[in-house]
């Protein structure tokens, strides 16, 4: 058995001079291991190279055993730049197909859950902070909340509401009716868009450019095409989330979510919590869609000023704060018709008619101009909370990154370190 052992370490010796055999981080860790777990088995039966009866077959095997020692430890004394696993006990090699799969499929767990954390604290809080503004806006829409003047048609104008001071009351009583499901819906629903937009728009700008596509060309149609995957997306919890809230903020006593859930559920099914997720999709994807082109291109055009110092290449968060209200203003102001057509299938007060029907009634009995109801609390509504949303965003993005970043460097330090270890394990073993 000891003059078998040489033997085998010339003959695995020879194999690896001559490039046979398996990739050299599996013969390194297997041939590593497997000579240390002969150590620990000579040492623990009392056997050992040093115990031979034959001095040339203790030198030969010292010899031969040093020689390989030397040959498949470098990679463990360089450290994890090589490739070699980060414990002797791994039969896994360097850069084959199953760790670099894993490597991708940690890489993009991470970023989503990242993407989704930040888009659900944004979201949150610019639904807590600007909520009563909201409201407003939608009281204003309602064809049933304020009374009707000027010959029987709706006037939902804001200083029609401010000069009565019935409509006045009404208008600004329980201003935080609603917000319970509000809050708690956006959270998901956030995390839902922003973590299905972000990596949907990586994906498509990689696609363009592994084609040999202009990038900035096709970055707005990259930018608009993963909005509207994302606004699908956070429908499922977007639509009864909204439902709640305005039957909330149009409810005059205080109706409690659960028994307004209970109510919708009993007289018209599950379905009726998604009562206007049609008009939801028409307001939604034409809205995603622009406020996210708008402030990527505002975005791209900010990084790439010549009047930009060149120690900044991301943009700061008042910076994104600042392109976050602008698209949002012109966003809210462009589709106030949508979000009014919404608010009145939402409320049912259409009666069941699909979309068309819905504009063909209200332009028939109020005017085309009763589309840009609540047009002035939209656009400060959505400015202000656009401005919230990307600066909230940037900052936790920044901060879960920073944070991953540091376990990250933590971890690789132990692993270091474990691997030092086991290095002097395995040299005084030899």
């Amino acid at each position: 058995m000891q003059h078998w052992i040489p033997l085998s370490l010339r003959w695995r010796a020879r194999r690896r001079q001559q490039g046979a055999g398996g990739g050299p981080a599996a013969l390194r860790s297997t041939s590593a291991r497997r000579l240390a777990r002969r150590r620990r088995t000579s040492s623990h039966s009392g056997s050992s190279y040093n115990n031979s009866s034959d001095p040339s077959a203790n030198s030969a095997c010292v010899l031969v055993s040093r020689c390989e020692t030397n040959a498949l430890l470098p990679g463990l004394r360089d450290g994890p730049d090589d490739g070699i696993p980060g414990s002797l006990d791994d039969d896994r090699g360097s850069g084959t197909p199953s760790t670099s799969s894993q490597t991708e499929l940690s890489t993009f767990t991470r970023r989503y859950l990242h993407h989704a954390i930040a888009g659900a604290t944004a979201g949150a809080v610019v639904e807590a902070l600007l909520f009563p503004i909201d409201t407003i806006k939608t009281r204003l829409q309602s064809g049933n909340f304020l009374p009707s003047v000027q010959s029987g048609r709706h006037d939902s104008s804001l200083k029609a509401a401010m000069d009565s001071h019935f409509a006045r009351q009404k208008l600004f009583h329980r201003p935080l009716a609603g917000v319970t499901p509000a809050v708690l819906g956006a959270m998901p629903s956030s995390a839902l868009f922003v973590g299905s937009y972000e990596p949907t728009k990586s994906a498509l700008l990689n696609l363009v450019q592994r084609t040999g596509g202009d990038v900035d060309k096709w970055s707005s149609a990259c930018h608009l095409g993963a909005a509207a995957f994302a606004s699908c997306v956070s429908a499922i919890v977007r639509t009864p989330t909204e439902v709640l809230k305005q039957q909330g903020q149009m409810a005059v006593q205080g109706t409690p979510t659960f028994e307004l859930c209970r109510d919708l559920v009993r007289k018209s099914g599950l379905r009726g919590l998604y009562q206007g997720g049609w008009s939801m999709l028409m307001r939604d994807i034409p809205f995603n869609v622009i406020e996210f082109v708008t402030y990527e291109q505002l975005r791209r055009s900010l990084k790439n000023l010549k009047s930009r110092p060149s120690d900044q290449p991301e943009l700061t968060s008042k910076e994104s704060a600042l392109i976050g209200c602008m698209a949002g203003a012109l966003t809210g102001a462009l589709t106030c018709p949508l979000d009014m057509l919404k608010t009145r299938m939402m409320l049912n007060e259409m009666a069941g008619k699909a979309w068309w029907q819905a504009v063909r009634e209200i332009v028939s009995k109020e005017g085309p101009a009763v589309f840009w109801s609540g047009i002035g609390p939209r656009v400060v509504w959505i400015g202000v909370g656009g401005s919230i949303f990307f600066a909230t965003l940037d900052i936790m993005e920044k901060s879960l990154l920073a944070y991953t970043t540091q376990r990250e460097n933590d971890a690789s330090k132990k692993v270091r370190r474990k691997q030092n270890q086991q290095q002097q394990r395995v040299t005084l073993e030899v």
